[in-house]
């Protein structure tokens, strides 16, 4: 058995505290919760045993290969306040940074293509019959031969939205087993 790299809790640095509100950079690497196949592999949520030993729990996830800022609340109400707020498209304002495969042309642009969910060992995919709305805004920060660095601004938030856009213009995450 090993740890994934970034499963040092020393990696996942308190970036907010106060009485109601923990907030926290997971390192990547490292899944928020538990699930179905993670083996041996340490959460963020038992990296931060004692905070959520002390009343902390997730107010929403991102992937586990994932960098950024994770929120974990104290209380019940403020947990369904957040979660809420995640869950309504456009209410939380994310933000990520991506290395992809190519350079997207246009630079700039919007992606707009419906998303079905993975199901058990499946993929998610665009599907314009059987999707759920979803819509990418990207640019282009700084464009290095046979690759690029983008900005992705996910409107909706359909499970692994960013990775299968980009996938569907032709510019998949460049370290990405599942859909590069």
């Amino acid at each position: 058995a090993h740890e994934p790299r970034g499963a040092d809790p020393r990696a996942v640095v308190v970036v907010h505290r106060d009485a109601d509100l923990l907030v926290v950079s997971k390192p990547p690497g490292v899944p928020c919760h538990g699930g179905a196949g993670l083996g041996v592999r340490r959460t963020l949520l038992e990296l931060l045993k004692e905070d959520v030993l002390g009343g902390f729990g997730l107010a929403h996830r991102i992937d586990q290969d994932t960098s950024g800022l994770v929120a974990l609340v104290r209380t019940p109400e403020l947990r369904a306040r957040l979660a809420d707020a995640f869950a309504r498209d456009g209410e939380v304002e994310k933000e990520y940074e991506a290395i992809v495969e190519g350079v997207p042309d246009p630079p700039t642009g919007t992606i707009d293509l419906p998303i079905a969910a993975p199901g058990h060992g499946t993929k998610a995919r665009t599907d314009r019959r059987w999707g759920k709305p979803a819509r990418t805004d990207y640019a282009v920060i700084e464009a290095f031969g046979d690759a690029a660095r983008v900005r992705a601004v996910p409107v909706t938030g359909q499970t692994h939205q960013i990775r299968v856009h980009l996938a569907a213009i032709g510019t998949p995450l460049l370290v990405d087993p599942l859909y590069g």
